[in-house]
């Protein structure tokens, strides 16, 4: 008998065998081939890629290379985004040889390689032929096992060359997949199964004996915690009951003790009584004798007494005199700035060894000196011995010298101001002082020598001076930041003495050797290294100290040697986080500065490492842009030597002399500050970089040389930047985007490159209509909280605000930057009345007797620069702050506070109000802080104004009186007006000749009104304004060309304002230019630079107010329904260009369908594309709302809530029903409608 066939589907050895290698090789195959595409075509960029290679793709497709069903998971019919998990191993290998650069191998992509081809093309081609031999050519998935072992090497050595774990392969071929396997595998489940059952019975058993345990535990628990409330509950009733006997018995002895104060006080007072007695009695009889003899000499000392007085007010006064003609510095300010930084409860031995030095009247030194490496708190210390000497009474005086103030740091000025402090601290000292002055010295104080004015103004005054009883102090801060000539006449070597400057030259010295001995750098090399230290802005980053010294920078050893020899000179280049920090500014100047410190061997040129910096800064921007900004944004942070060259590259570049810069100042330019690359990178470090360098190139002699072309560039970017200044700070891509949309120009071109062909990651849109945009605002500063008022810096360059908040905040009116930001002492009294919101200065009175409340509003103005531009009055005088945010005492003896000023005359003086005393205004001279006069009303100040010629001054009365002033004549009263409310905003016109303001009545209600002056006094001053001169100045455009919006602190009452001010019509304005002025309000947490001539024209525009855009169904057309009058305009899309107009009698709605549009105004109506033929009308219909169904059919609810389906092309009307007052959302071709009832 014949042995029988095997089964076709039974399982073997042979199965199993083709059932591995199909795991292996689709499995595997399709994951190592996803893996190479993914390379090619990352997830994150598949779309844009396969959009970019859509040509290749639709030719493919063409000639059925492609597979419909392949090209849907390429391009998904919905829409969704193609994702390479769904791509098989076919379209992988399609996509791999087609869009992906490879190069078919030498057999090409259908034919098996040779063995000794390994190429990615050839293991990729290995792989298709394998899949097609394998699946497309065999008629049994049963592979022998000779057969199976040779294709498995053959096939797996392909895929580890593709990328595939070696391990997963074996343990694929080591895997149990037969039919026994799984027998035995179920067995053995069975067996476990049994076992765990058994387990768990046993386990259940023991759960019961632990309950039961854990059962009689709780109960136990219970029954103690019952006693021990029954305890607390005893000890409770005990303590209880001993308070009680506690208190009676401190009652009881509390009375004993007064009964015995009592008794003393007693016995006290009967033995004082009894020895005034004594006294009494024993005394009169030698007083009747003494006193003639006691007036006598009581008459003749106080003759002396008097005389003394006399001459002593005669000497104090001429005193005074004497001693203004010391330069005095206040270092108030700069002492509580360092107390405040004082941390509690430190550096107190300190503090004692100076209290024991100074108590020590043995002592042989004199002097203390406090040394320290810079930042170690020398200063702080310094003026916490100040606080704290200053309480004791044993403070002479102090001075802290800055190396940038020659004020402070020159040692002649600094004598006469601690001669001035000591003054007030000895009155003798004065006095002897005083003398010394009056007499005739021979030169000038200012002309004496150090050691010369030294013996004059304290040598010579202490030795006629008695000693106090106690040693006296007097604190210096800051030696090593003057010339040490204080110190040391003979001293010919400069900024620092001798040996200090010895201690560096050794420092570097070893520095050299270490480098030369350890990595054998040349001197040249060093030398370069010190010169681009020295010209560093910031701490020099390692990798480019590593460049400069080392031949290859990716030598690990190199550079840990390098690190090695610098850490030997840590105290004076100390490392932190890779960068190289130099712990003194005095280095710098040794390096540098051969007029000061002599010539040495590591004198360097500043400008040279300028150079050196520039170049390295140059290296660094040509990496960042080969590598793609955006991708080195995505990765990673930039490294410190990228951020360095980002944030200083340009000035270095800047820095260099022209012949011998690398690049001319055109190629800088156009390489590193309007390469939009750099700039985007820029913005991600630091949102005003990009802004700074531009103001840089603007600064630049070289500037006019550039081509109008660059010129042109730097504007725009300068515009771009300083206008999205606040945007560009969160999102720094923005820039790509804003750069496209700009005007026409190269930069825009450029960037719509970079976004399409670079950067396609970054979503963007174009404007097509790019000229035509109309930008009334061209930058804004966002400042902390609303902005109550500002003010803007002699020469332009700064303006500087006061917030809600209580903050001051500088800005730079060049680069958009905030430079510092400092709270202001003195709240204001921002009082909301009514539907003011913001926080305006604000007058409210309420007649009781009327029930009435009458409000008035006006603009703060506590903030203002000094008319030298460096330092800013923050409502006083007496502590201001400097243009770098730093407090100073001006006038430190000035009462002067204000909420409101304005300069006057020559801006020599200041007019204020009086915030404790509403009924005055004051003058205070701005040269010495004092009040030189002021006004006194009857009734409340609520408003004042002055006249941009400064001649005139308005004020506004609490009762409605308007009083005009003359300023030049001593402020006398030119005339005055009754009105029935208080005026707020007062504003005047260039000319002087109309006067502008604004009152409320008690319903909140805006009205305006106009005065104009006279030049006649005999003639009324003020006069009242017809109501149509009152609507030209509030409405008319021309308002432009009358001046109400120029002058100080104007306060602009024209509504084409409101286009930057959004939520009101009042504004605070300060002109810059002709063109251009800053604009805010306490509406608004920000302030504006705005261009005039752009309001203008806005204002003009706004005439027309779009309520309704359309597109028609082609694209080609734009439809523009506008409310006033009810028009309907077709344009141009392309170029914005009006082909035709129709008006209507009132606002019109429409709905663009094919071959026209449908208008519904009274009736219906369907005109053809260019709006000059009626192609059909509904006249029956009168309509509310049209819905598209379909390209031939449209739906009208008419007023009565009748739904009517209206087909375009034959005019047919069909009644669907009544949505009786409901509202319809939409209609499908089927009549089916969605709803909604209000």
């Amino acid at each position: 008998m014949s042995a029988s066939a095997p089964l076709p589907l039974a399982s073997s050895p042979e199965k199993t065998n083709g059932s591995k290698l199909s795991r292996l090789l689709i499995d595997g195959g399709t994951t190592v081939l996803r893996i190479i595409f993914d390379g090619y075509h990352p997830p994150a960029r598949l779309s844009a890629g396969l959009n970019a290679q859509s040509f290749t793709l639709n030719s493919l497709l063409g000639k059925k290379v492609l597979r419909a069903a392949q090209w849907d998971k390429l391009f998904p019919p919905d829409g969704a985004a193609p994702d390479s998990q769904t791509f098989d191993i076919t379209l992988l290998f399609l996509l791999l040889a087609n869009i992906c650069g490879l190069s078919p191998p030498r057999s090409g992509w259908h034919s098996k390689p040779s063995p000794g081809d390994n190429s990615l093309e050839a293991n990729l081609a290995r792989v298709k032929f394998f899949r097609n031999e394998l699946y497309g050519h065999v008629t049994s998935t049963g592979i022998d096992t000779p057969t199976f072992s040779s294709l498995w090497k053959e096939i797996s050595a392909a895929l580890v060359a593709l990328g595939l774990d070696q391990k997963k392969i074996d343990k694929l071929k080591e895997e149990k997949c037969g039919a026994e396997d799984y027998l035995d595998v179920l067995i053995k489940w069975v067996q476990s199964e049994e076992e765990i059952k058994s387990y768990l019975t046993k386990l259940r058993r023991s759960q019961s004996t632990t309950q039961r345990s854990i059962e009689e535990v709780r109960q136990t628990q219970l029954e103690d915690h019952k006693t021990h409330q029954d305890s607390r509950s005893l000890i409770g009733e005990v303590h209880r009951s001993q308070s009680t006997t506690q208190h009676r018995i401190e009652e009881v002895r509390q009375t004993q003790l007064e009964d015995h104060e009592k008794l003393q006080e007693s016995m006290s007072v009967l033995g004082k009584v009894h020895q005034k007695i004594q006294s009494t009695i024993q005394g009169a009889a030698r007083s009747q004798d003494e006193r003639l003899e006691s007036l006598q000499t009581d008459v003749q000392e106080m003759k002396v007494a008097v005389g003394e007085l006399s001459k002593g007010r005669n000497s104090g006064s001429q005193g005074d005199e004497v001693l203004r003609n010391l330069v005095k510095s206040e270092f108030k300010g700069e002492i509580e700035f360092h107390v405040q930084r004082f941390q509690e409860d430190t550096r107190e031995w300190v503090f004692s060894k100076v209290e024991n030095w100074l108590d020590d009247r043995n002592s042989q030194n004199r002097v203390m000196v406090i040394c320290g490496n810079a930042g170690m708190g020398k200063s702080v210390i310094s003026a916490v011995v100040c606080k704290k000497m200053q309480v004791a009474g044993r403070l002479c005086g102090s001075h802290f010298i800055q190396h940038n103030n020659v004020r402070y740091r020159k040692p002649q000025l600094m004598l006469q101001s601690l001669a001035c402090h000591m003054c007030h601290a000895l009155p003798e000292f004065k006095l002897a002082l005083v003398e010394n002055l009056t007499r005739n010295t021979g030169k000038d104080l200012n002309d004496m020598g150090v050691e010369e004015l030294f013996a004059f103004l304290f040598k010579e005054p202490l030795s006629s001076v008695e000693d106090p009883g106690r040693n006296m102090l007097i604190v210096i801060d800051g030696l090593d930041e003057k010339n040490p000539s204080v110190l040391k006449q003979g001293d010919e070597k400069g900024n620092l003495p001798l040996g200090i400057s010895s201690v560096y030259h050794r420092y570097f010295k070893r520095l050299e050797s270490e480098l030369i001995t350890e990595l054998g750098i040349k001197e040249d090399s060093f030398l370069n290294f010190l010169s681009a230290l020295a010209a560093s802005i910031e701490p020099l980053p390692i990798d480019f100290a590593s460049r400069l010294l080392l031949s290859s920078t990716t030598a690990k050893v190199s550079k840990r040697k390098l690190l090695k020899a610098i850490n030997s000179v840590s105290s004076l280049l100390p490392v932190r986080g890779d960068r190289l920090y130099i712990f003194h500014k005095s280095i710098k100047d040794w390096l540098t500065d051969e007029c000061c410190y002599g010539v040495h061997d590591f004198i360097v040129d500043e400008r040279e490492g300028h150079r050196i910096l520039s170049e390295l800064c140059a290296a660094e921007f040509d990496i960042l842009v080969q590598k793609r900004v955006a991708k080195s944004v995505s990765d990673a942070q930039f490294n410190d030597k990228t951020r360095y060259a980002l944030q200083h590259g340009v000035r270095h570049m800047l820095e260099v002399d022209e012949d011998t810069r690398r690049d001319g100042i055109e190629d800088v330019v156009r390489k590193y500050v309007i390469n939009q690359e750099l700039v985007y990178a820029k913005l991600c470090v630091n949102n005003t970089v990009a802004t700074e360098d531009i103001v840089c190139v603007l600064n630049e002699e070289s500037f006019n040389s550039l081509s109008g072309e660059t010129k042109g560039s730097l504007e725009d970017l300068l515009f771009i930047l300083r206008k999205n200044s606040w945007s560009l700070m969160e999102h720094p891509h923005v820039i790509l985007q804003t750069m496209v949309n700009g005007r026409k120009s190269v930069l825009s071109s450029e960037a719509k490159n970079l976004l399409s062909e670079k950067y396609y990651e970054i979503s963007y849109m174009e404007l097509v209509n790019k000229n035509q945009q109309h930008s009334v605002v061209e930058a804004k500063f966002f400042c902390s909280s609303y902005v109550l008022c500002f003010d803007i810096s002699p020469d332009q360059d700064y303006m500087v605000c006061e917030c809600a908040n209580q903050e001051i905040q500088l800005w730079s009116l060049k680069t958009s930057k905030r430079h510092w930001r400092n709270r202001v002492s003195e709240k204001k009294n921002c009082f909301k009345p009514l539907d003011y919101e913001e926080p305006y200065s604000n007058f409210v009175e309420f007649d009781y007797e009327a029930e009435t409340l009458s409000m008035t509003v006006s603009f703060y103005r506590s903030v203002a620069f000094h008319p030298d531009g460096k330092h800013i009055f923050p409502g006083n005088l007496s502590t201001v702050y400097t243009i770098d945010g730093k407090q100073k005492e001006l006038f430190s003896t000035s009462n002067c506070r204000f909420s409101v000023c304005t300069l006057l005359g020559d801006n020599t003086a200041m007019l204020t109000d009086c915030p404790n005393n509403s009924k005055c205004l004051v003058i205070w001279s701005l040269d010495t802080g004092k009040e030189m006069s002021r006004i006194t009303r009857n009734e409340d100040i609520v408003c004042f104004q002055c006249s941009p010629d400064k001649n005139l001054l308005a004020v506004s009365h609490s009762t409605g009186l308007l009083c005009l002033f003359d300023v030049q004549n001593r402020l006398t009263e030119l005339g005055s007006i009754s009105t029935t409310s208080p005026w707020g905003f007062l504003t005047f016109s260039v000319e002087s000749d109309a006067l502008v303001g604004l009152c409320r009545d008690p319903f909140g209600q805006i009205r305006f009104r106009c005065r104009t002056t006279d030049n006649e006094i005999s003639k009324k001053v003020l006069s009242d304004l017809s109501e149509e001169e009152i609507r030209f100045v509030r409405f008319h455009p021309d308002i432009f060309e009358r001046p109400f919006l120029v002058g100080d602190a104007t306060g602009s009452l024209t509504s084409a304002l409101s286009r930057v001010i959004p939520f009101g019509e009042t504004g605070l304005l300060m002109r810059l230019t002709s063109e251009r002025a800053l604009l805010s309000s306490p509406t608004l947490p920000h302030v504006s630079l705005i261009n005039l001539a752009e309001i203008q024209k806005a204002e003009i525009r706004s005439d027309t107010h779009v309520g309704n855009v359309a597109f028609s169904t082609d694209g080609e057309n734009v439809y523009v329904v506008s409310q006033c009058p009810p028009t309907v305009t077709v344009r141009e899309y392309s170029s914005c260009n009006p082909k035709a107009e129709k008006n209507y009698e009132t606002f019109p709605s429409i709905l663009p369908v094919k071959d026209g549009v449908i208008v519904l105004d009274d009736t219906v109506e369907f005109w053809n594309v260019e709006l000059t033929e009626c192609k059909r009308r509904w006249d029956k219909l009168q309509g509310i709302k049209l819905l598209p169904i379909s390209e031939e059919q449209v739906v009208c609810l008419t007023k009565d809530y009748t739904v009517v389906v209206l087909s375009i092309s034959d005019g047919r009307s069909k009644i669907i029903g009544n949505v009786k007052g409901r509202k319809i959302l939409a209609m499908n071709k089927k009549f089916q409608m969605i709803t909604y009832q209000r």
